[in-house]
């Protein structure tokens, strides 16, 4: 029986004490039956700490870019109003036609802008001029008797 228990410690004593194979550091704890394994004393690396996770952005749609105004197109329709509202004046109203009409149409031909006004002051500013053919064919004025002398005086007998 004695060997016995010989045989047993020697097994038992070989069982802990460490091989070559097997250095002394990697040799685990013996752990009573039931407990988890625990080791607080050996772990194979250190703990490595990640960044925490960034914070989901949120995103709202972008909104749609209104078109910019119309500065020149918005003059035009302007000069166009008030052409229409002094036709009765002879010069003035030749004056305001060709100027609205080159305002709106500089307006009309911009990009990303509104082309409602210009496109409204080429029609108005269009229609003074009109007027202006319609009363020099009136009168019997051709364009080469615009700046004639008679025309002049013509112009000076109506603003009496």
């Amino acid at each position: 029986m004695e060997e016995n228990l010989n045989q047993n410690q020697e097994v038992q004593n070989e069982a802990t004490q460490p091989t070559p194979e097997m250095p002394a550091q990697e040799q685990a704890p013996q752990q009573p039956e039931g407990q988890p394994y625990q080791s607080y004393q050996q772990q194979p690396y250190q703990p490595q700490y990640q960044q925490p996770y960034p914070m989901p952005v949120q995103t709202r749609p972008i909104p749609p870019q209104r078109p910019r105004r119309n500065v020149l197109g918005g003059t035009g329709f302007v000069l166009g109003v008030i052409g229409i509202a002094l036709f009765w004046l002879p010069f003035v109203r030749f004056i305001l036609g060709v100027l609205g009409l080159t305002f709106s149409l500089v307006g009309v031909f911009r990009k990303d802008c509104r082309k409602a006004f210009a496109i409204t002051g080429v029609i108005l500013s269009a229609l003074v001029l009109f007027i202006v053919v319609v009363i020099w064919a009136h009168f019997g004025y051709t364009l080469s008797d615009i700046f004639d002398e008679d025309f002049i005086d013509f112009l000076n007998f109506l603003d009496k």
